[in-house]
Formats: structure tokens, sequence, C-alpha cells
């Protein structure tokens, strides 16, 4: 059996809830890009409203979750890509940003509860693992906060229930879909070579892992079709920060000036990468180059004007 005869072997849907945000448009377009037309065409879009994305000159419907709920199949494999970024805290007070990703997250767990799923994929996020017994004296905020109480609210549901989990804890990513530009050290990078000619760099020796959101869109349509609990961080190239700086100066080119001045602490931002990297390379996934991976992300500044 092939790969795409396993992917496709009794299943009788892919659900992506949050399907018009950065993860969940790279996904889309990773099983647009590996599953046949008659796979893809059943694919059930969730999102906060009705509306339309495309993916290879194909255009897919989102629906409102509440209205798509019962369009769910038993069989299917459901990506929860939904939630608010870190981001909108700046914008919401404590108890609005809370209420919100509850209510987001509570239609994932319904789905689960209500649904014999072939499995349930939870993108998570790498701050998490601050609030694991190990790292419990570190400072979390309350993003990670609630992406840890939702992690084991999973869990519990997926030991209940026998649904096959796999949790995924998302460090640093990159692709055509980034939807923050500020806040995040390769999109902030670009956009500071862009509009100014120049990066500033305040943490040189701190380290990341990038991975294409698309090429972990792959590795998790794989890891869903497998019905086996699977818990991993993302992994990626490993890069310091001032290579970074230093590999977009040199993509985007007209003497970009790279500044590193170690104002602020080098800090570790990473996980079991090396094990993320062991699964691309045994379900066949290349991971892009530092350097492809920005020329990709670079897309997004394009579409962005």
């Amino acid at each position: 059996m092939n790969f795409k005869q396993l992917f496709e072997h009794q299943i009788n849907q892919y659900v992506i809830y949050g399907a018009t945000g950065w993860v969940g448009r790279s996904c889309l377009d990773a099983f647009v890009s590996t599953l046949s037309p008659s796979i893809t065409s059943s694919m059930l879009l969730l999102g906060s409203k009705d509306s339309e994305i495309s993916s290879f000159g194909k255009t897919f419907q989102v629906f409102n979750y509440r209205e798509g709920f019962p369009k769910i199949q038993d069989g299917s494999v459901f990506i929860n890509a939904a939630f608010l970024r870190r981001e909108k805290t700046n914008f919401m007070d404590r108890s609005q940003y809370v209420e919100c990703n509850n209510e987001i997250a509570a239609f994932a767990e319904m789905v689960m509860k209500a649904r014999e799923l072939k499995s349930f994929i939870n993108l998570s996020s790498g701050v998490a693992k601050y609030l694991d017994k190990a790292d419990g004296d570190k400072k979390v905020d309350l993003y990670a906060e609630l992406k840890r109480v939702w992690e084991l609210k999973y869990f519990e549901i997926s030991r209940a229930s026998d649904t096959p989990l796999v949790n995924c804890r998302i460090f640093s990513l990159s692709g055509r879909y980034i939807n923050e530009f500020e806040s995040l050290a390769l999109s902030n990078f670009i956009g500071q070579a862009i509009n100014t000619g120049k990066i500033n760099v305040y943490s040189p020796e701190t380290i990341r892992t990038y991975v294409r959101a698309d090429e972990l869109g792959l590795l998790l349509l794989r890891l869903g079709n497998t019905s086996q609990n699977i818990f991993l961080d993302t992994g990626g190239v490993l890069v310091k920060m001032k290579d970074l700086a230093l590999r977009i100066s040199s993509i985007i080119g007209s003497g970009i000036e790279v500044v590193c001045s170690d104002t602020t602490p080098a800090s570790e931002y990473f996980g079991d990468y090396i094990g993320f990297n062991k699964l691309l390379s045994d379900f066949g996934i290349s991971l892009s180059s530092i350097d492809d991976q920005i020329v990709d992300t670079l897309q997004a500044f394009r579409f962005r004007g």
C-alpha cells in the first residue's frame, strides 16, 4: 500500500477547524497537494464565520463552526487549529480573552465527545512545556496557561473516549501564510529589512528551530492516519537569531545591515527537534533549508502589500 492509499484508507473526512489561520491554511495546502481530488472535495473547513479560501487554484468553502458541526462525520481526522493568538491580549481584557478561547476550544471538545474520530490532532504551543511538572517554576502568560489547560482536557477525553490523540506543541514556524508581523522574530526581521534596510537583533545567541507550516501539515496528515496517541514538539532547522538575520539580509539584499546589540539575554525556545526531524525523514518529508523558508515566508509580505 503506497502513501496515498495509506492516507485515504478508511478515511471518511478531513476536518480543519481554524481553516483560515496560518496553520489551517498551511494544512489545507499540504492536503490538497497530497490527497486525491475525490478526498479533498469532501474535506470540511471550519472557521469563525462563513468565507472562502483557495489552495492550488481550487476554491474551498469555510463554514461557521456552529453550522458546520452537523457535517462532521464519524471516522474523520479532526485538526484543531483554532485559538486566539497571544497578540490578541493587547486588544482584549483578560476575561474576554479567556472566554473567547474557552468557547473556541470547547467546540473541539464537543466534537471529540460527540463523534467517533479516527484521530484528533491538537495544535498546542511550545510555551505549554513551561507548565509541565519539571518546568513548573517558569514564568508563563495567559496564553500558555490556556494552552496547557486544554491539552489536559483533550488528554482526559482521549482516554475516556478511546480517541487517538496527536498533540503537537508548535515552537517556531515559517511560511507564506504567516499572519503576525511584529512579535515573531522571523517576520519581524523581514519587516525591518524591507522597511528600514536594517535588522536589529537584541538577542543574537538565542536559538530557534524553524519548519515550514505546510511541511508540518504533511506530517500531521500522516500521523493522523496512524490512529495512535502521539505527543511531539515541532523541530526543523536549528538557527541562532544573528544567523537568521544574516540569511534574511543576504536573501533580500540591497546592502541590508544587521546590528547585534546583546541587550536581551539569550534564551532557548525549542523542543525535541531531533525526534521531529526523524519523523519527517521516516515519512519521506524533506525539510526545507532556512533560506528556502525565508523565501517562502516573503510571500506573506507580498500578499500583505
